[in-house]
């Protein structure tokens, strides 16, 4: 379930336009300290889960979901502004 979350679509679309701006080795390192702090989370999510409870882990998806939602409303803003920017 959470391989997404480490190499789906969006992350390696990030990381192409992200490596043009910033340089392949400091994409790469983000991506590798993703992965470091996600294997131990991962890990470990069934004793996180029983220790925060099932009301807790519905609220923090909740929240997560609200973010991910906000952050996609964001980037079709700047892409919209974009494309009427560049249109003569």
């Amino acid at each position: 379930m959470g391989i997404p979350l480490i190499a789906g679509p969006a992350v390696l679309t990030s990381s192409l336009i992200l490596a043009k701006s910033h340089g392949i080795v400091l994409v790469v390192g983000a991506l590798f300290f993703n992965m470091a702090i996600l294997y131990p989370l991962l890990s470990m999510s069934d004793v996180i889960n029983k220790k925060i409870g099932v009301t807790s882990s519905a609220v923090a998806g909740k929240i997560f979901s609200l973010l991910l939602a906000a952050i996609a409303v964001r980037l079709i803003h700047f892409g919209i502004l974009g494309l009427i920017r560049t249109t003569p």
